[in-house]
C-alpha cells in the first residue's frame, strides 16, 4: 500500500468519518487523486467510500479477511454476483467476500439484501438495493450479530439465494463454524433459502471446528472458491449433490 493511502486509512480510522477535502488537505494531493486513492481503499475493504468522503470499517476482523487473497476472493464475489436476478431477495453473510460481492451487484436491479453484520449494512448505503439489517446481540469476534433474537427474526423471511462464509470444510465433518450461535444463524438462514450458496477461498478446506451446519452438507447447494482446492476435495463434491464453481484467478495460482 502507498504511504500516502496508508495515512488516508489511519486517519478515517481515528476520526470515524472524513470528508475528501479534509483528505486532500491533510495529505497535500488533489481532490482527484483522493478519490481515485478512496475508490481504490474501498475496493480493497480498508475503509467505505461515501458521497463526499470515507467512514472508517468497524471491524477489523472483516478488513484483514478481505485483504487476505484479495484476487481470489474478488473473483469468487464476481462469479456470486452472476448467479442473482434482478428483484430476488438475497442474505449476505458477514464474511470478507460479501464486501466484494456488494460491489460485484452494482449490475442488479430491484434487490433486497438482508444482513446481519453492520459493516454489509453500511456498504450498502452506497448501493440502489433495499437493504434490511437484523437486529440482535453482537458477537464479539467478527460484530456480527447472533442469539436467539436474530434466527427468529430470520426464520420469518424467505430468501432465493443465501450467501454464506465458512469457518472450515473436512470430508469428515461437513461444513464447521468455531461459534455455535453463529452457527445458529447460518443453519436458520440455510432452512429459509432456496439455494444456499458457500463462499469460501481454498484455505478453509480441510479445517475443522467444533459447530456443523445441520444436516451437514444437505443444506448447501453449491460452493464457490478458487483453484487451489486439492483435487481430493473436488473428487468429493463431484460424488454428491453440491455444485462445485472453482474459479480461476492469478492469486489462486502464484500465492498469498
Amino acid at each position: 500500500m502507498h504511504p500516502r493511502q496508508r495515512k488516508i486509512v489511519q486517519m478515517v480510522g481515528a476520526h470515524g468519518r472524513l470528508s475528501v477535502g479534509a483528505l486532500a488537505q491533510a495529505v497535500g494531493v488533489s481532490l482527484v487523486t483522493i478519490r481515485h486513492d478512496l475508490q481504490a481503499l474501498h475496493q480493497r475493504g480498508e475503509l467505505f467510500r461515501v458521497h463526499g468522503g470515507a467512514v472508517a470499517l468497524q471491524s477489523h476482523a472483516l478488513r484483514a479477511g478481505l485483504q487476505r487473497r484479495y484476487a481470489a476472493k474478488q473473483g469468487i464475489a464476481g462469479y456470486a454476483a452472476s448467479l442473482v436476478r434482478d428483484g430476488d431477495t438475497l442474505y449476505l453473510d458477514g464474511c470478507s467476500i460479501s464486501l466484494a460481492l456488494i460491489d460485484a451487484l452494482h449490475a442488479r436491479r430491484g434487490l433486497t439484501i438482508v444482513t446481519t453484520h453492520p459493516d454489509i449494512a453500511e456498504r450498502l448505503k452506497q448501493s440502489e438495493h433495499q437493504a434490511m439489517i437484523v437486529g440482535g446481540l453482537r458477537q464479539t469476534r467478527n460484530d456480527a450479530r447472533i442469539g436467539a433474537f436474530t434466527c427468529s427474526c430470520l426464520s420469518q423471511l424467505r430468501f432465493q439465494r443465501a450467501f454464506l462464509g465458512i469457518g472450515g470444510w473436512h470430508w469428515q465433518s461437513g461444513f464447521t463454524e468455531p461459534d455455535p450461535q453463529s452457527c445458529a444463524v447460518k443453519n436458520v438462514v440455510a432452512a429459509h433459502s432456496d439455494e444456499v450458496v458457500l463462499l469460501a477461498d481454498s484455505s478453509r478446506f480441510g479445517r475443522t471446528h467444533p459447530h456443523a451446519l445441520a444436516p451437514a452438507d444437505a443444506a448447501v447447494t453449491r460452493v464457490i472458491t478458487d483453484t487451489r482446492l486439492s483435487p481430493k476435495y473436488r473428487q468429493y463434491f463431484a460424488r454428491r449433490a453440491i455444485r462445485l464453481n472453482v474459479i480461476n484467478v492469478p492469486e489462486a495460482v502464484s500465492g498469498d
